[in-house]
């Protein structure tokens, strides 16, 4: 996934995230820096999502 992220960085996208929905976790990668785990909210320019309401959908889809 990081090499994905590194390609669209190539392409001039500024930013990445990759979330895994079955261990609920999320990462950020934002070109010019490294990739970083996220705890609470996914952050990309003036978008901002907390990961409860992204993971919140899967609770309904069970």
């Amino acid at each position: 996934m990081m090499a994905k992220c590194e390609e669209y960085h190539e392409w001039g996208v500024p930013f990445c995230w990759i979330a895994d929905p079955v261990k609920r976790t999320a990462w950020e990668y934002h070109a010019g820096a490294e990739p970083v785990r996220v705890t609470q909210m996914l952050s990309a320019g003036e978008y901002v999502i907390g990961l409860d309401e992204l993971f919140s959908a899967i609770n309904t889809v069970q």
